[in-house]
């Protein structure tokens, strides 16, 4: 089952009472999200490689250093290739930056499709998809920024902060110590 399957068969209305449940702080927003869906189901899919899987997160290493212990929803993608760094662990793929109609394309996975409804399904990717802005010029305004500092970095323009510093910045704001941190 790709995204757009479930997008087509599916009443804006029924994603609405959801996605304010889900996203309460959102309600604010809730006009943009109904135009990004709307819009959805009049986009032509563009062929991805990318199955969106959505997992639930309690909270891990990371969260605890910075004092956020709220569960979340962790929206991804997965294109078959392996993690390098973890055996036998599946690469996972940040996707908010890409474009709709190649959502539109993307398989739903099977523990996703187990482990929430349809409606739960769009209502985090809309949560997602919309990270950057409501409107793929904003996206497109992101990634382009993005793909700049990453030029600057690569050709030497960029002004880096070593980590060091970073991390006593870190350390004094947060009163730990990092690296103690690290074996935990």
């Amino acid at each position: 089952m790709i995204f757009k399957e479930i997008v087509d068969k599916t009443e804006w209305n029924e994603v609405e009472k959801k996605f304010a449940e889900l996203y309460p702080e959102q309600e604010k927003n809730i006009e943009g999200y109904e135009l990004v869906f709307e819009h959805l189901k009049i986009l032509t899919p563009k062929d991805s490689r990318m199955t969106i899987n959505i997992k639930f997160v309690e909270q891990d290493k990371e969260d605890k250093i910075f004092g956020d212990d709220e569960p979340w929803h962790d929206i991804f993608g997965t294109d078959g290739s392996m993690n390098e760094y973890l055996e036998g662990e599946e690469q996972s793929f940040a996707i908010e930056l890409t474009e709709w109609e190649e959502w539109l394309s993307m398989k739903i996975g099977e523990e996703t499709l187990k482990n929430y409804s349809k409606i739960d399904i769009i209502s985090h990717c809309l949560w997602e998809m919309t990270f950057f802005g409501y409107n793929q010029e904003e996206i497109q305004g992101q990634k382009d920024e993005l793909d700049r500092r990453v030029e600057s970095i690569k050709d030497g323009t960029a002004e880096l902060i070593p980590w060091e510093d970073v991390k006593s910045h870190l350390e004094e704001k947060l009163g730990i110590d990092l690296d103690k941190e690290d074996d935990k």
